[in-house]
């Protein structure tokens, strides 16, 4: 498996390092703080192995969770953009003619701001209150509070972006369009399942292939008319691993990786591929068997934890 770079929090040797001259942390260990300082065991290059005493792994919030065998269909990737919705747009209008003013302690919206479906924004003369009919982002302001406005008016344009419309470009034309695919965004975030919408009007100007329109769930965002994505769509011919949680990532020298839990307080950091996204996170086939321990809740703080006991065991190694 190669060299380890061992990395221990010991309060003990903290302490002693402290007698020898290190004030500070000595002052910390007689004013009773328990934190324990990072130390890195010099080591050639390897997989770092980071051992935490019961004290720090509580303190970072460590949760580790076993992987689970899961068999995933080969993905194929189609280019895919998120288009503009017609039906996400929704203009508020006026009811009647009046003059336009606010209720007793609203402000008139300002564009990007949130507005939910039932929200009384405005009212047109005397008593005639204008609500929003369907939740959205405020993307243009139609008229002001002061204005007189007609029957019909235009006051407010907004777009309801929390279930993107997506084009995905087909590769092959004699494919029919799955169901569902996954989507992600070019950086790398985790995959977000869309459903099937139906053809789109118009094939690709550039490739001729078959373009389909899918829709995001909730969770994927608000994401913008023109963001490029990537569709994985499922080939029949089908590949075994395991699948580790996208909440178990972390990003670092523009690769992926996780933490394996060895034993309790002693976490290994893994390099993992993510050219196969899934729901909820990355099919793994080679490096990571069943049954195996993740790092699920602060990985980040992990990684953290990690570099900085590289950094102190290099300035001690200076001195």
């Amino acid at each position: 498996m190669g060299s380890v770079t061992e990395v221990r929090t010991l309060p003990a040797l903290g302490l002693l390092l402290g007698l020898m001259g290190c004030g500070p942390r000595a002052e910390q260990e007689q004013r009773g703080e328990a934190e324990a300082a990072p130390v890195a065991l010099p080591a050639a290059s390897g997989p770092a192995l980071v051992r935490l005493d019961g004290a720090a792994v509580v303190r970072m919030g460590l949760h580790s969770a076993p992987l689970v065998r899961a068999d995933a269909p080969e993905a194929e990737e189609w280019p895919a953009l998120v288009v503009a919705d017609p039906g996400a747009t929704v203009t508020l209008r006026a009811g009647t003619g009046g003059r336009l003013s606010l209720p007793s302690g609203r402000t008139w919206p300002v564009v990007g701001q949130r507005l939910e479906s039932g929200d009384t924004v405005a009212v047109v003369g005397d008593a005639t209150p204008l609500w929003i009919p369907r939740g959205g982002t405020v993307v243009a302001l139609l008229a002001h509070p002061g204005e007189q406005v007609q029957a019909g008016q235009g006051l407010l344009e907004l777009v309801d972006y929390r279930t993107p419309l997506v084009q995905v470009t087909g590769s092959r034309g004699d494919l029919p369009p799955p169901a569902g695919v996954t989507l992600s965004m070019l950086s790398g975030t985790s995959p977000y399942p869309a459903r099937l919408i139906g053809p789109a009007p118009e094939a690709d100007a550039i490739s001729g292939g078959p373009v389909w329109l899918y829709r995001l769930g909730a969770g994927a965002g608000m994401l913008r008319a023109g963001t490029i994505m990537v569709a994985y769509v499922p080939d029949p011919a089908g590949r075994r691993g395991v699948v580790v949680a996208g909440a178990a990532v972390v990003q670092w020298e523009a690769l992926t990786w996780v933490y394996v839990e060895r034993a309790p307080g002693s976490y290994q950091r893994i390099r993992i591929p993510s050219d196969h996204p899934v729901a909820g996170g990355f099919l793994v086939t080679a490096g990571l068997a069943p049954g195996e321990r993740v790092v699920i809740e602060g990985a980040e703080q992990l990684l953290s934890e990690e570099f900085r006991a590289r950094i102190t065991v290099g300035e001690e190694v200076g001195e």
